[in-house]
């Protein structure tokens, strides 16, 4: 009895590899130029791009590479006559899926603007919080500046006006 070697399975080797096609896949999406920050667009993006990809459904023949040479000619052949025969639905539904595509990614755009803007505005809005909060803080030190004028003027009406009791209340405050 002949002993097998048994292939030898590399967990760690095999989970690198995957994380490096995720991330190659979500570069793909980022590359587009929409870099809004928010890996959550990432999984839209992917989605838009493979409808993409299949929205062109009946624009060619496919290649059947897994046909050996001799079918596949054939089949290449049958595939075309059947294509022309279709144009009258796949052209339709080629136009139908790209227009979809194109006003999907474009949903997509508005919404991502939108978004930004609203985090533009919240960061507005704080900034508008803390000027109050700072504006509150100088009409507590206005309103306690003008109770200590009043208390001073009262208590100079108070002792007649005084010159000499004026004086004192001044050093006082």
């Amino acid at each position: 009895m002949t002993a097998f070697d048994e292939p030898v399975i590399d967990v760690a080797a095999l989970m690198a590899t995957l994380r490096e096609e995720v991330r190659r896949k979500q570069g793909v999406c980022r590359s587009r130029g929409e870099d809004g920050g928010a890996e959550s667009w990432n999984p839209i993006h992917a989605s838009l791009d493979m409808a993409e990809q299949r929205a062109m459904i009946g624009s060619g023949v496919p290649n059947m590479n897994r046909f050996h040479w001799l079918l596949r000619l054939p089949a290449r052949l049958v595939a075309r006559v059947l294509l022309y025969l279709l144009q009258i639905v796949t052209l339709h539904q080629r136009e139908y899926n790209q227009s979809m595509v194109k006003a999907v990614r474009g949903l997509v755009r508005r919404l991502r603007a939108a978004q930004e803007g609203h985090a533009s505005l919240a960061e507005q809005i704080e900034q508008l919080r803390q000027r109050c909060g700072d504006r509150d803080a100088q009409m507590e030190l206005l309103q306690s500046r003008l109770a200590a004028l009043t208390l001073r003027l009262e208590m100079f009406t108070a002792r007649g006006g005084d010159a000499a009791a004026d004086a004192s209340l001044r050093d006082a405050a």
